[in-house]
């Protein structure tokens, strides 16, 4: 970005202290140049939280501008002062730095007045109140009505004032013990994923190709101290039986039907699925006879049939994930497999039949309950993402110097690619990096590539766009945080893998308001939401966004903050648990 120059030339001078007059811990940060330096800022607040102070006010007075790693930084010391019980307040009186807490929203977070002085008498009246959690919040994440509690008190008695605490809602490692173990007991999970297997996962962008997702699941679960076991199909003929998952689950492999070798096995439809769903529910029930979980959550609809199928009459209750359903795919994209409309006759059925549904997306709660599955069975808890991996922190993939914009792409949708094409014909200057498809070596042999390869070329364009292929899982991070957006113009995405990810690395996103992108991107504040198939538009919003580098470092702190809190995998384990907990009690 373009204060990057400035970054050998910075002095930051942070100094701390406390007396005994003085009740809290005073941090000043004074600095001649546009942003700090983070690493050395980082330590030095690393080292005031350790010391655990009951109150750390930090004085941003002498700064002009904070960049998107200082202000990780300070939500991660508020984060860190709020396990400790305690509190975090700053002083801004710079209008740039007001602005930018504003725009991030980092002031709902962390309280923020004008002076040390009025930091101090604000914080000592607030006092009166113990620093607790108001229950659990509402499921929604932050920037979200009902996810922040404010305590409002003055000095002396709790009524309303002007001295305000903020808490954000659980995330990480905070989900309440209650939903951890209902009762205070171990629950026996089984998950039934005839699809997938975490031994061989696959790191696709969508439901049905991100089994890391099914993994991180399972392993936050049984982190949680309950007893996880996952169910899937034998797909290759090398898979163990049983195997051992990290952090004490574990994985069986059912063998339904003959297995063919190599590679095809991998990659069954749909419909060889259904035709396999008895031979996997025999054992699933003759294993079910034997050790009777508390609950099953299946995902997926064959899953889901497999798993109704095992559990008949034994009282134990079916919690059912599509994770897509094939009415919302129908209306964004052509479905070609055979199973399709097997599947739209089979999912009302699944979904009316099982204890609890989880929505992936709250538009597919609208869909469900036009199925006629009951709202009241229904939830919605979102896929995941793994922040220890997609985090802002970490390095970069190299630039050219051009404003980058990344998208995935599938290239059998031709029209969201065009779209996109279209786009960046509008954007000049930028290049557009299309993450997808077979391995790289084999693009030229991809007759869609070519046909995107093409139109590309027609367009005038072909210097700037580059199509990188697959992707190695571990490869994407470095990639998402060298892109200033990531732009999506699918016309259905349940889940929003790539888009996660990239919020997760504090990279914004540019996406269109369907599936799982209306719940993730707060548009005007983590990134922009525009209608497919308007290329014009499109090209507007994205060429605003590159004008306003200010604009958009504060867009990527606030998406970074929001993957964080709302889609860590430890809170959608907290919130699949508490799905579970429900479900059980309405079965006993």
């Amino acid at each position: 970005m373009w204060y990057n120059k400035c970054v050998d030339l910075l002095t930051v001078l942070v100094k701390a202290r406390e007396s005994a007059g003085q009740p809290y811990t005073l941090v000043e940060i004074a600095g001649e140049a546009d942003v700090t330096n983070t690493d050395e800022l980082r330590r030095l607040l690393e080292e005031e939280v350790a010391q655990q102070p009951r109150t750390l006010i930090i004085d941003l007075s002498g700064l002009r501008f904070l960049d998107s790693s200082a202000l990780h930084a300070l939500l991660r010391v508020n984060r860190e002062l709020d396990r400790q019980g305690g509190v975090l307040a700053l002083v801004s009186p710079q209008p740039a730095v007001a602005k930018i807490l504003r725009l991030t929203t980092a002031d709902r977070l962390i309280p923020v007045f004008e002076s040390v002085a009025a930091a101090a008498a604000g914080l000592s009246a607030s006092r009166c109140l113990p620093r607790v959690r108001m229950g659990y919040a509402s499921p929604s994440g932050a920037y979200d009505a009902g996810t922040l509690t404010a305590l409002r008190c003055s000095r002396g008695a709790c009524r309303r004032g002007t001295a305000f605490l903020l808490f954000p809602g659980p995330a990480d490692d905070t989900v309440p013990s209650e939903v951890r173990r209902r009762g205070g007991r171990c629950m026996k999970i089984a998950l039934v994923a005839q699809h997938a297997t975490p031994l061989r996962p696959r790191a696709g962008s969508g439901p049905d190709s991100d089994d890391i997702g099914l993994t991180e699941l399972t392993r936050k679960l049984a982190q949680q101290g309950h007893q996880v076991t996952l169910y899937a199909q034998k797909h290759h003929p090398d898979l163990p039986d049983e195997a051992a998952l990290p952090d004490g689950a574990r994985v069986e492999h059912i063998t339904a039907g003959q297995l063919p070798p190599g590679p095809a096995a991998r990659e069954r439809g749909d419909t060889d699925l259904l035709q396999q769903v008895p031979a996997f529910s025999g054992p699933l029930r003759t294993r079910w006879l034997r050790d009777r979980p508390d609950v099953v959550h299946a995902l997926r609809w064959t899953s889901g049939l497999a798993a109704l199928a095992a559990a008949r009459d034994l009282s134990i209750p079916v919690v059912q994930e599509f994770n897509s359903l094939g009415v919302a795919e129908r209306r964004g994209r052509s479905m070609a497999d055979s199973a399709a409309a097997a599947r739209r006759r089979l999912e009302p059925a699944i979904g009316r039949s099982a204890a609890a549904v989880v929505a992936t997306n709250s538009a597919e709660v609208s869909d469900l309950a036009s199925l006629g599955v009951h709202r009241s069975s229904i939830r919605v808890v979102p896929w995941g993402v793994d922040t220890d991996t997609f985090a802002p922190e970490g390095p970069a993939a190299e630039r050219n110097g051009r404003p980058r914009l990344l998208a995935t792409a599938d290239f059998s949708e031709r029209e969201a690619l065009q779209t996109l094409l279209l786009a960046l014909t509008k954007v000049p200057g930028a290049e557009l990096v299309i993450v997808g498809g077979p391995p790289r070596a084999e693009l030229p042999r991809h007759g869609d590539y070519v046909d995107a390869a093409r139109f590309s070329g027609k367009l005038g364009i072909s210097d700037r766009v580059a199509f990188t292929g697959k992707v190695e899982y571990g490869a994407l991070p470095a990639l998402l945080r060298s892109a200033d957006l990531v732009v999506s113009t699918c016309t259905y995405e349940p889940s929003g893998t790539t888009s996660l990810q990239a919020m997760a690395c504090g990279t914004p996103v540019v996406a269109p308001p369907v599936g799982g992108h209306v719940d993730a991107v707060v548009d005007g504040t983590t990134g922009i939401l525009v209608p497919p198939t308007k290329p014009a538009l499109l090209a507007q919003r994205i060429r605003q966004l590159l004008a306003h580098p200010m604009l958009l470092e504060a867009y990527g702190v606030a998406a970074a903050d929001r993957a964080r809190s709302r889609y860590s995998w430890d809170r959608i384990a907290g919130e699949t648990l508490a799905v579970y907990g429900n479900a059980t009690a309405k079965a006993a």
